[in-house]
């Protein structure tokens, strides 16, 4: 891993983000840690945003789901099989 915070990351540390990123349970430990602790600032700003878009989808569907909107209507659109 980059020795700086300001470095740019290498391929590798950039490879092992996302293996780390595609195990379960493992990737939200690392999302957290990431995001709020101090590290490489372009790892940090990666999971700040990460975190960010799953809040804002969580968000959305707990506001589309306050609504009654689901996906039964959508599925009633499709043709029969």
């Amino acid at each position: 891993m980059s020795t700086s915070d300001d470095a740019p990351m290498t391929t590798m540390d950039w490879v092992l983000t996302h293996i780390l990123m595609a195990l379960p349970i493992v990737n939200l430990i690392f999302f957290v840690i990431w995001s709020v602790g101090s590290g490489n600032r372009s790892r940090v700003t990666y999971c700040r945003a990460q975190l960010l878009i799953v809040f804002m989808v969580l968000a959305m569907m707990a506001f589309l789901s306050l609504l009654g909107v689901g996906i039964a209507p959508l599925l009633e659109l499709l043709p029969p099989m």
